[in-house]
Formats: structure tokens, sequence, C-alpha cells
């Protein structure tokens, strides 16, 4: 049996650390959008609405981040008031996450939708997080 050289040791183990990462990196990425799915609800924790999870996607640039608030109408009489305690209530809930932390001091904003509906068309806000904003 003729013995390997060293190039064909070389690209075997190449591809033996490609499958690992790859492999790593897709399981991060599940346990990564699995904390936020529940960590999101504090944003409307002991509020009358709720909020959920309905989107999240990293990229290279940002991470975009679709929450739903349920219980919102833009034709409720004090709209403004209550869509103003959500960009804050958001904000506080980015700052604090520690997963999506980790991608602000990335610097990676975070751009975040506040949505009525599971549908982007029902957005009420779009806020754009970066670490200066955490600060």
């Amino acid at each position: 049996m003729k013995k390997r050289n060293f190039r064909e040791y070389r690209v075997l183990i190449a591809f033996v650390f490609f499958a690992l990462s790859t492999t790593y990196y897709r399981f991060e990425s599940i346990n990564e959008k699995d904390e936020v799915l529940e960590d999101v609800r504090i944003i409307a924790e002991g509020q009358a609405e709720t909020s959920s999870l309905v989107y999240l996607e990293t990229r290279n640039e940002h991470v975009n981040l679709h929450v739903k608030i349920d219980g919102i109408s833009r034709e409720q009489s004090d709209f403004k008031l209550v869509r103003k305690k959500y960009i804050e209530l958001t904000k506080s809930y980015v700052c604090s996450s520690d997963v999506l932390n980790k991608y602000l001091y990335q610097n990676k904003p975070i751009i975040v939708d506040l949505l009525s509906t599971n549908y982007t068309s029902s957005q009420f806000a779009n806020i754009i997080i970066t670490k200066k904003t955490c600060v």
C-alpha cells in the first residue's frame, strides 16, 4: 500500500476542519435564534400587549430582527405614546441581550422592525441600534 504524502494529509485535515466549523456555526446560529425567541418576550413583559419573534437573520454587515407586538393598533388613540414606549423597551432589550450584544461589539448594527402582525406591511417602527446607542 502506498504511503500518503504530506499534501494529501493537509487537504484531508483542511476538509475535516471546514466540515466541523460549518457544523458548529450552524448549531451556534440555531442556539442563538432559540435564545432570542425566548428572550424577546421580555420586551412587553408587564404590559397589556405581548411580544414575539417573527424573523431573525444575521448578515455580514448587520442583524435583522422583526418583532411582533400583539395588541397594538394604529387606530388606538394613544398610538404615538405606545409606539414610543415600545421603541424604548426594544432598545433596552437589545442592549441587555447577551446574544445581540455580541453582534453590537462586532460593530454590526441591529435593525429592528416592530410589527403589529406577522407581516412586514404592518411595521409601525424601524430602529437601528448600534453599540453607541447602548452606552
